[in-house]
C-alpha cells in the first residue's frame, strides 16, 4: 500500500491485490461495502494521520476512486473545506504556495491574485464557471467580505 500527500486536503493512495490479502480480503468483498473494506479504508486514514498530518477529525469526505489493469487500486481522498459564508459576491480561495496554483492559473484568467502572509488568495465571483476546479487545487475556501479589502491593502 502506498501513500501519498498531494496537498494539506488530498492523499493518494494505492492499494494492490497483495495489500489486500494481507488484509484477508478478497477482491469481490473488496468491492462492496463489506466491513472489512471499511476497517482497511480507517487503517488508511489512520496511516495518513501519523504520517503526513492528514486528520480528518469531522471533515467531510471525497473519495474518487478508480481500478487499473492488474488489481491495482487508486483512491483519490480529499477533505472538504470549511466554508465562511457571507452576503458578499466573491469568493476567496487560498493556496500554501505557488505549484498549487500554477497547475489551474492558465485556465482562470483572473487578475485578482494575491500574495499575504506567505499565501496566495484568489478571488473570483461566486458565480465563476470554474470554481469546482479551484476547489480542487485550494486548501481554503473563504467567503468573508473584509479579506479582499484586506489583500488589496497589503498588496
Amino acid at each position: 500500500m502506498q501513500i501519498e500527500k498531494i496537498n494539506n486536503n488530498k492523499i493518494k493512495v494505492v492499494i494492490n491485490i497483495n495489500d489486500l490479502e494481507e488484509n484477508h480480503i478478497d477482491v469481490n468483498t473488496f468491492m462492496s461495502n463489506s466491513l472489512e473494506h471499511q476497517d482497511l479504508f480507517l487503517n488508511i486514514l489512520d496511516l495518513a494521520e501519523e504520517k503526513f498530518d492528514f486528520y480528518v477529525n469531522n471533515s467531510k469526505l471525497s473519495i474518487e476512486s478508480i481500478s487499473i489493469s492488474n488489481n491495482i487500486f487508486i483512491f483519490t481522498i480529499t477533505k472538504i473545506s470549511m466554508t465562511y459564508i457571507s452576503d458578499h459576491n466573491s469568493i476567496i480561495y487560498c493556496f500554501d504556495n505557488f505549484d498549487s496554483i500554477y497547475n489551474i492559473y492558465s485556465y482562470i484568467n483572473s487578475e485578482k491574485l494575491y500574495l499575504f502572509n506567505n499565501k496566495f488568495y484568489l478571488v473570483v465571483p461566486n458565480t465563476y464557471k470554474y470554481i469546482s476546479i479551484i476547489e480542487e487545487f485550494s486548501n481554503k475556501k473563504i467567503e468573508l467580505p473584509f479579506l479582499e479589502s484586506i489583500l488589496i491593502e497589503h498588496n
